[in-house]
Order: C-alpha cells, then sequence, then structure tokens
C-alpha cells in the first residue's frame, strides 16, 4: 500500500471502536483502573469517568465528518485525533498503575506523568503521522500554509482535555446518594 493510498479518516474510525472496546473493559472491571474506590462504588466511577470522554471523542468526529469548510474540518479533525490519542494514553496508564505494573508514588508524580503524556505523546504524534497524510489529502488547504491555523488547533486541544478532565474528575468524586 503506497502512503496516497492510507485512509487517515478510516485509521480514526478505528481507533474510535478499539477506545469502545477498552472503556467496556474498563466498565466492566473497575478495580483493574483505579484500585479502592471509598467514596463511590467502582463500577459507578469507571462510568462516569468513560462516559464523557468516549461522547467527547464522538461528537468531534461527526462534526468533522460534517463540516464543509475545508479549514475548519481539518481543526476539528486534528482536535479529534489529538484528544482520542490522549484519552486513551490516560486510559493505559491508569491501567498501568491499576494493576500495579507501573507504581509511581504520590498524586504530584502521578499528575506529572499523566499531563506529561497527554501533553508531549498526542500532538507529537498527530503533527508527525496524522498532519502529513492530511496534507496530501487535502494539499489545496489554507490550513497547511498557515501555522495560526495548527495554533488554533492546539489551543482547542488543550482547552478541551482540560475541560473533559476536570469535569470527569468532578464527576467521578460525587458520592452516591440512595
Amino acid at each position: 500500500m503506497i502512503m496516497s493510498d492510507v485512509d487517515v479518516d478510516g485509521a480514526y474510525e478505528w481507533l474510535i471502536v478499539v477506545v469502545g472496546i477498552i472503556l467496556g473493559i474498563m466498565s466492566s472491571y473497575p478495580l483493574y483502573f483505579w484500585g479502592d474506590i471509598p467514596e463511590a462504588s467502582a463500577s459507578l466511577q469507571a462510568v462516569r469517568s468513560v462516559v464523557l470522554p468516549l461522547v467527547v471523542s464522538a461528537v468531534l468526529w461527526l462534526m468533522g465528518k460534517l463540516i464543509l469548510d475545508q479549514n475548519r474540518m481539518l481543526v476539528v479533525k486534528f482536535v479529534a485525533w489529538m484528544y482520542s490519542l490522549a484519552t486513551t494514553a490516560a486510559f493505559f496508564l491508569n491501567y498501568l498503575m491499576g494493576v500495579n505494573f507501573l507504581v509511581i508514588k504520590g498524586e504530584m508524580n502521578q499528575a506529572i506523568v499523566g499531563y506529561s503524556v497527554l501533553f508531549l505523546f498526542s500532538p507529537v504524534f498527530v503533527y508527525g503521522v496524522v498532519y502529513p497524510l492530511y496534507k496530501r489529502k487535502y494539499p489545496d488547504a489554507i490550513f497547511f500554509r498557515n501555522k495560526l491555523w495548527l495554533i488554533l488547533t492546539l489551543v482547542i486541544f488543550f482547552v478541551l482535555i482540560f475541560g473533559v478532565l476536570y469535569l470527569t474528575a468532578q464527576a467521578a468524586k460525587i458520592p452516591i446518594t440512595p
């Protein structure tokens, strides 16, 4: 298969399928991902922690498919790629810590490692792998000639990931009331 035949949109759709499977496993076996949870049942915490990221991924991708303006469509698709890779990496990190394969002492150290994964891996991967594929697919797009579009994409990604992380953490902390 030559590079121009790579279906970058199809690859993202497969990523969403894989993320959905991972989230199903996380909801079924939450103790492997979060360990002992005193405030709420483990399965409720798992559901609260995974539903919002999956819905955001799906909505971003649908927006990317439905937007007609090429530059805006590319912004949304790049944000979707970065967001989905970042959340997948964060879930994998939770799994490694939950099964004690990766032991990181202290919440501050966990946050540093987790945010490093979110902020370094995802944008670097998207810029290095996905960006050239879309550039070949849409060679006339202004998005690729003006770096302000890329900066806007990164800003939207960081705002979105911080917002969803905050909302997910708040939802997971809410105690169950009978």
